[in-house]
């Protein structure tokens, strides 16, 4: 999070984030930050700059893949090559 200096106006750990967050009866819109740098440093073996300099669409990425690695997630394979001729047909 660039730009945030503690003390600022960066929210506190766990505060709801946006607009609807201040909205009577919204969602929760918690970021578990806490959570999510304790798996990378723990899990992904990352130093706490890797994280926080990290996309949050790195960061999704590097967890999917550890799931796929760790067999708690399997990979979708691709169309065969039958599968695909199917979907030509139907589709043009």
């Amino acid at each position: 999070m660039q730009g945030c200096v503690p003390g600022g106006n960066a929210p506190s750990r766990g505060q709801a984030l946006g607009k609807r967050a201040n909205r009577q009866g919204s969602d929760d819109l918690t970021i578990p930050w806490r959570d999510w740098l304790g798996f990378a440093v723990v899990r992904l073996q990352w130093r706490p700059a890797d994280f926080w300099s990290a996309t949050m669409t790195e960061f999704m990425s590097a967890m999917d893949f550890w799931a796929v690695v760790n067999g708690l997630k399997k990979i979708s394979s691709a169309p065969t090559r039958a599968r695909l001729e199917e979907l030509k047909q139907k589709y043009g």
